[in-house]
């Protein structure tokens, strides 16, 4: 028995991508690959709305619409989330005491103090002088032509 099978010109998209699928063996849309499709596409609707709603400058039917939108987009990061079990999330760690007590710390007046002074001193000119003469022997150093150089830098 002979079956006769439409030739791919005369199929739909639909029929081709599925007998594509399944030629590859790919798995078919979970429900949540499925609930996301429907709601970028009721997105797409939305802004098609949301450009005639434009044009006839009718404002409060934007601002509905814009709502609509932001809250479809939430529900899509919501169930990409749950879709994708493999993302990389954020986790904030608690501090330690120590730290807890570091950062306290740094916030009371004599530290401010402290760290303000160190600063005056970094901008002194003998800080500058200091620093100068350090970048000085550093490029000294880096540029020597000396074997004694080479070897203890090797």
């Amino acid at each position: 028995e002979t079956v006769w099978e439409k030739p791919d010109e005369l199929k739909s998209a639909e029929e081709m991508a599925q007998t594509w699928a399944e030629h590859k063996g790919e798995p078919e849309e979970s429900f949540l690959e499925k609930q996301i499709k429907e709601k970028a596409e009721k997105i797409a609707e939305l802004e098609k709305e949301f450009d005639l709603a434009m044009g006839e400058s009718d404002m409060a039917r934007v601002k509905e619409l814009n709502k609509e939108k932001s809250k479809l987009r939430k529900e899509i990061e919501k169930l990409s989330a749950q879709a994708n079990t493999t993302a990389v999330t954020v986790v904030e760690e608690k501090k330690g005491a120590w730290d807890q007590f570091s950062e306290s710390l740094k916030d009371t007046p004599l530290m401010q103090h402290l760290f303000g002074v160190g600063a005056k001193v970094g901008e002194s000119s003998a800080a500058r002088k200091a620093r100068e003469a350090a970048e000085d022997a550093r490029e000294a150093w880096e540029t020597s032509q000396n074997p004694w150089v080479y070897r203890a830098y090797s």
